[in-house]
């Protein structure tokens, strides 16, 4: 049986192809109208950076609650 992929691998592909479909947008809704378009894109990255910080940083804070310690003597 073969392994499965790498998650990682998937979302960065998953990233670059969301980059660049949201790049298509920008330059079509720049055409029709680029005032509206550069004041859609400046909110939209306001609006959305803020929602996914406050996400990450609750996952990021879960996560190192459930962490245990490192074992001292590794370290030493």
């Amino acid at each position: 049986m073969r392994p499965l992929s790498s998650p990682a691998r998937e979302n960065r592909l998953l990233g670059l192809v969301e980059i660049g479909i949201g790049c298509f947008f920008a330059v079509a809704a720049g055409v029709l109208n680029p005032i509206e378009a550069a004041v859609g894109i400046v909110l939209g990255t306001v609006i959305v950076g803020g929602v996914m910080s406050v996400v990450r940083i609750r996952a990021a804070a879960r996560a190192t609650e459930s962490a245990r310690p490192a074992p001292t003597d590794e370290r030493e």
